[in-house]
């Protein structure tokens, strides 16, 4: 194993940094943009919260529960708790916010989940294109989830 990384290393380094900081900093200068990608984020995030209530319940049920930080989106689980907790699921719509598999994963056609974590975790500009290209659907499954959640 390295100990150090060479001075062209680092230059290197030092440079894709900025180059990822300056694109995504360009992306989100559009102030409309802007809003879209915080509103996208806001919601799913009120998707997941609201969810993990479901969540908490289905593994208290289960003896599975050790703390809310623990708690994380597997689709498998969503599914099961969601029926346990007796809500009539709607899959496809599920699939739609909460899936980071197959088709779910593939630009055009990224989940909600897939969406927030490559802009919140990648800073992807890609992706920023996509919740803009893609809003009123995206945004309607997640609104659509929160009332199937409070029914």
């Amino acid at each position: 194993m390295k100990n150090q990384i060479t001075s062209e290393e680092r230059k290197e380094l030092i440079e894709e940094i900025k180059n990822k900081y300056n694109k995504y900093k360009e992306k989100v200068s559009n102030k409309r943009v802007k809003e879209i990608k915080d509103e996208f984020i806001d919601l799913f995030k009120v998707c997941e919260s609201l969810y993990k209530i479901v969540l908490k319940k289905y593994l208290l049920d289960n003896n599975k529960y050790k703390n809310d930080k623990e708690m994380i989106l597997n689709y498998n689980q969503i599914t099961a708790s969601l029926k346990m907790c007796q809500y009539s699921i709607d899959e496809e719509l599920i699939k739609k916010i909460f899936s980071s598999v197959g088709k779910y994963a593939k630009k055009g056609s990224k989940s909600a989940k897939v969406l927030r974590n490559e802009v919140e975790h990648s800073l992807s500009t890609s992706s920023i294109d996509e919740i803009i290209e893609r809003k009123d659907e995206l945004f309607k499954y997640m609104r659509d989830f929160i009332r199937y959640l409070k029914k």
